[in-house]
């Protein structure tokens, strides 16, 4: 039930718990709009979610033909927080799920391109076969074009743990990824894009700064940093419909969100259906998904 809620948001997105303390953000008369792509596997296999390498690498060639560039996690919350500046077309390059392919394909791609990636891994999958080695992540996080945040530890439904194994999810698995990479962890990203009420407070407990949703859009300073938007990118994905949706399509956006609103009304997750209803105000005429 929960890889088919997650299955759903990806096929009609390419196909709150209130606001942060924003007196906190430095917001000032900046009006850049930051685009965050999420990918999970490169390569070959069956998955929805896995990207064949000359596809990415088309999608990524379309991006910067559109004169988007490559930002890193601490770049963004620079921009956010305080006084940092950000290229007028702003792209956050995500990785889930920390797949071996991020190090055999990712990494070097990353490299030869002069770009930048950020990866979110839950902790207990490291070393286990297919998956990245701390010995990986170290490697990758020692050059300045990868990042990593946390995708908590043993990538579950978080909503549906008590409020003790909940945070034993933050505070281990940034505390594991800290040790690896000798660096602050500072960025999340909801398993399955689940989000409750209670994520924000325990997130902003343990110094967390970023944390990312997978309901799709942009995003700028006026949004809630613990509510991040992220296009979910698929291998039905064709060429077009991808610029459709990197380029901010109106039609594709609001038949997008009234679908992943009707979806999280059934069952039951309030601020993914709160999230879309805000987006969907963004439109004129404004059209509510109820």
């Amino acid at each position: 039930m929960r890889r088919l809620f997650f299955t759903f948001i990806t096929i009609f997105f390419f196909a709150a718990c209130g606001y942060a303390d924003k007196h906190n953000l430095s917001q000032g008369n900046k009006t850049i709009k930051i685009l965050a792509l999420c990918y999970h596997k490169i390569g070959n296999g069956n998955s929805i979610f896995t990207i064949p390498a000359d596809k990415f690498e088309r999608n990524i060639s379309i991006l910067l033909s559109k004169g988007y560039h490559t930002i890193g996690i601490n770049q963004l919350f620079s921009y956010l927080y305080e006084d940092g500046h950000l290229p007028e077309k702003s792209l956050l390059l995500t990785f889930d799920d920390g797949t071996i392919s991020n190090y055999d394909y990712v990494f070097p791609y990353l490299v030869k391109n002069h770009l930048k990636g950020t990866f979110f891994v839950p902790t207990k999958a490291i070393g286990h076969p297919g998956n990245l080695s701390e010995t990986n992540i170290r490697e990758m996080s020692n050059n300045d074009c990868c990042e990593f945040g946390s995708h908590s530890v043993s990538h579950v439904d978080l909503s549906a743990l008590n409020e003790k194994d909940l945070e034993e999810e933050y505070r281990s698995s940034q505390k594991a990824l800290e040790q690896i990479v000798g660096k602050k962890i500072i960025s999340f990203a909801y398993p399955f894009g689940i989000l409750t009420d209670r994520d924000s407070p325990l997130l902003k407990k343990y110094g967390y700064k970023l944390a990312f949703t997978t309901v799709h859009g942009f995003n700028d300073v006026q949004d809630n940093p613990f509510q991040l938007k992220r296009i979910v990118v698929e291998n039905s994905l064709s060429s077009k419909l991808f610029e459709s949706v990197v380029e901010g399509d109106p039609e594709t956006y609001i038949k997008g969100y009234n679908r992943l609103c009707l979806e999280a009304i059934i069952r039951g997750h309030n601020i993914v259906a709160d999230l879309c209803k805000e987006e969907l105000l963004k439109y004129k005429p404004a059209i509510s998904c109820i």
